[in-house]
């Protein structure tokens, strides 16, 4: 009996003897060899399936027909044949646990297997990998995810480099105080162990402008610095108060009271002040001033006259510079026409000082009226008349006087005292304002004098005449 022509046990041989001899129960012409992988964690846990393996022995026994027995040699018995051949287990690689990685990359092949070769039995334990771990001493540092090794997919027993997570505005580094740029990536020495990562913050900086809003500069600018996510000591109220002492006011402070200071290594924190010229309004007055001074009447002298005309205008004072911007004087003014006063015996040059406008811009005015004394004229003594000539009788007309010869001249008679004309002192008279001689005056008064001296004249001689 073998295995392809398999009987069954305890039943009879022969059929037709149902109590002779029977199939032996055990004819041991079938033996198998297994193998059994087992992969768990240490604690026993599987992580993997089982991996199995066979490999089957056979061979050709005899029984006595007539008692039943087992013939183990001759008469027909065959030695173990492996089925196929194959008397190998293979060597088996270790299955890939994401997460863990095994005690061995693979269970080593079994040769030479017969059928007296027991079990063969294998575990492949995993343990956990480890992990880059942030860590930072920084305060503000927001915190980094933890990162498992990846497993080797072609080594159980493996891990890959790690990628190092990025932290914006911090600086990693391994455990050996390397530093590891943004997105690279670390190779643990342990795959099972963990691996810290440190982090420090980054060091960012910035700056403060103060700019004239007025004339569009910067006054000054001041540097700013710190580290990623800590606060800034810097307070722009300092320089803010020296500036309103200089006559400047705030516009706009774009500092944040608050100041922290940002992840962005790449740009710098820049803030800007805006302050203005501040300007003052206020107003000015000015009076100006007309003096008609008069001269020449001695102690009749007219007093100065005086008046005044007060204009307004708004000035803007820059505090920071001082400069004083004006607007427009208050409308035009006028003086009004002063007459010059009347002094007897006196003539003023200036008979008025006519109306005089002026604007905010008009410098004071000054006038002088001159007087001048009036000319007198000497009277004839009145106590000595003039005896008026004896009239001719026209119906007795008088003998001629005897022509003087003309080779001997007479020496003209003296003039009467009496009719002497008296002498005219002519004062320059002068129209008001315009300075011009009244011709007209002392032509006529010339001629009237020139007519009594000739009748004082003419009255003389005709006396002379008749005492001789």
């Amino acid at each position: 009996m073998n295995p392809t022509d398999p009987q069954t046990p305890g039943t009879p041989i022969n059929p037709d003897e149902p109590d002779g001899p029977k199939w032996p129960t055990s004819t041991n012409y079938d033996k198998t060899v297994n193998e059994t992988i087992s992969y768990v964690d240490q604690n026993g846990h599987v992580v993997a399936k089982q991996h199995t393996d066979s490999v089957n022995f056979t061979r050709t026994v005899v029984v006595d027909n007539v008692t039943g027995e087992v013939i183990t040699s001759g008469a027909g018995t065959t030695a173990w044949t492996a089925t196929n051949g194959d008397t190998t287990f293979d060597a088996v690689v270790s299955p890939v646990v994401p997460g863990s990685v095994a005690d061995k990359a693979q269970t080593a092949a079994v040769t030479d297997l017969n059928a007296d070769s027991a079990n063969v039995n294998e575990t492949v334990t995993y343990t956990k990998v480890g992990s880059l771990v942030p860590s930072s001493s920084d305060g503000n540092f927001p915190g980094a995810p933890t990162v498992v090794y990846p497993n080797d997919p072609s080594d159980a027993t493996k891990v890959t480099p790690a990628g190092v997570p990025t932290v914006p505005g911090y600086t990693a580094h391994d455990p050996e105080g390397h530093v590891l740029t943004p997105g690279s990536s670390y190779q643990p020495s342990d795959p099972m162990k963990d691996t810290t990562i440190t982090y420090t913050a980054d060091k960012q900086k910035g700056s403060v402008s103060y700019v004239d809003d007025t004339t569009g500069k910067t006054l000054k600018t001041d540097s700013i610095s710190g580290t990623t996510g800590s606060k800034s000591s810097y307070s722009t109220s300092g320089n803010i108060a020296d500036y309103k002492k200089q006559g400047y006011e705030l516009v706009t402070d774009g500092y944040p009271a608050d100041l922290t200071f940002d992840n962005d290594d790449t740009t710098d924190q820049n803030f800007t002040v805006h302050l203005k010229h501040q300007n003052i309004q206020s107003t000015e007055a000015k009076t100006v001033t007309e003096t008609i001074h008069y001269q020449g009447a001695g102690n009749q002298t007219p007093a100065d006259n005086t008046a005044q005309v007060t204009f307004t205008r708004q000035v803007s004072t820059d505090t920071v510079t001082g400069e004083k911007t004006y607007g427009s004087w208050s409308a035009d003014q006028s003086f009004a026409a002063v007459t010059s006063p009347v002094i007897k015996g006196y003539t003023p040059d200036q008979a008025e000082i006519g109306a005089q406008t002026v604007s905010g811009d008009a410098s004071d005015l000054d006038f002088t009226v001159i007087y001048t004394k009036d000319a007198t004229t000497k009277p004839v003594n009145p106590s000595q008349p003039t005896m008026p000539a004896k009239p001719v009788n026209p119906s007795q007309p008088t003998t001629p006087a005897k022509p003087v010869n003309p080779s001997q001249p007479t020496t003209p008679a003296k003039p009467v005292q009496a009719g002497q004309a008296a002498a005219t002192n002519f004062v320059d008279q002068r129209l008001p304002q315009t300075d011009e001689t009244d011709q007209q005056h002392m032509t006529l008064s010339g001629l009237l004098l020139l007519a009594m001296s000739s009748v004082l004249g003419l009255f003389g001689m005709t006396k002379r005449q008749r005492k001789e």
